[in-house]
């Protein structure tokens, strides 16, 4: 290396550099350096296999965040969905009172909105400031969008909640029962809560809707069904009646009847039907 670099020097005129066991240590010396890599090319050869792996590890991370901030999205849009169906086929209605005060400062408003049939009476109202125009998605995919659903006050007084006159299916009746309908309360928390004082002038209807309740769970227990499935098939005889248990009209029973004739048909076999859990 150094005779090429400083090829003029007098000193390898010497008898050394020419003697025929330095030329041939010489030559084997410039082979061996001609096949070796440089360093930096050894370092990058061992750091690829660790390079690799971190990438493939960071793009299976970024890939698992990116699916449950779908699967999270997915939730959100169901929700918001299920709350525009409940809106849109009567199960959730909103009423909508202004309650002007005399005494009140000129630009000062009340309104009241809740889901109910057109004969609620009027609610306590609630001052437009402590409302928000917006919706508020739910921060846990398993909470529903809160939507003014029962009317308190200040005082923490019983709500007011009417059944909802749109509950046509048993799987609507089931869901306000203990979901509640659209970011509203369910039906068993107001009952544990506040015993009979929330329903107000409701109670037959109410009992009513929780032997049909009770029916279903009946119906769970003699044929050990998943919820969904019991569900789908008190439906299916919910409309598809067996001939005694009507006599001409209308086929297809309505909740009420269910209610009234529990025993009926919570001790029927399983609905002539296939079940896929989805």
């Amino acid at each position: 290396m150094m005779i090429k670099r400083h090829p003029r020097l007098s000193i390898w005129s010497a008898p050394l550099f020419n003697d025929p066991e330095y030329l041939a240590y010489k030559s084997d010396l410039e082979q061996s350096i001609a096949i070796t890599p440089p360093p930096e090319d050894l370092l990058l050869s061992r750091a690829m296999p660790h390079l690799h792996n971190y990438i493939r590890q960071t793009h299976a991370d970024v890939m698992q965040q990116v699916n449950h901030n779908n699967q999270l999205l997915q939730q959100h849009v169901n929700v918001f969905n299920q709350a525009m169906g409940d809106l849109a086929n009567g199960r959730l209605t909103i009423s909508v009172q202004w309650a002007p005060n005399s005494s009140a400062a000129p630009n000062d408003s009340s309104v009241s909105a809740t889901p109910s049939s057109s004969s609620m009476p009027p609610p306590s109202p609630i001052n437009i400031s402590t409302l928000t125009p917006s919706v508020n998605l739910p921060q846990h995919p398993h909470q529903p969008v809160t939507t003014p659903s029962t009317i308190t006050t200040p005082s923490q007084q019983s709500p007011h909640y009417i059944l909802s006159s749109g509950v046509c299916t048993t799987q609507d009746l089931w869901r306000e029962w203990h979901d509640g309908l659209s970011g509203g309360p369910a039906i068993k928390d107001l009952e544990n809560q506040w015993g009979t004082v929330w329903r107000k002038n409701q109670s037959k209807k109410y009992n009513r809707r929780k032997r049909v309740i009770e029916g279903v769970k009946a119906y769970i227990e003699l044929h050990m069904l998943q919820v969904d499935e019991a569900l789908k098939m008190v439906e299916y005889w919910r409309k598809n009646p067996k001939p005694e248990w009507y006599s001409g009209g209308v086929k297809e029973r309505s909740l009420h009847w269910m209610g009234e004739n529990k025993d009926k048909w919570e001790h029927v076999e399983k609905a002539p039907i296939s079940y896929t859990n989805t």
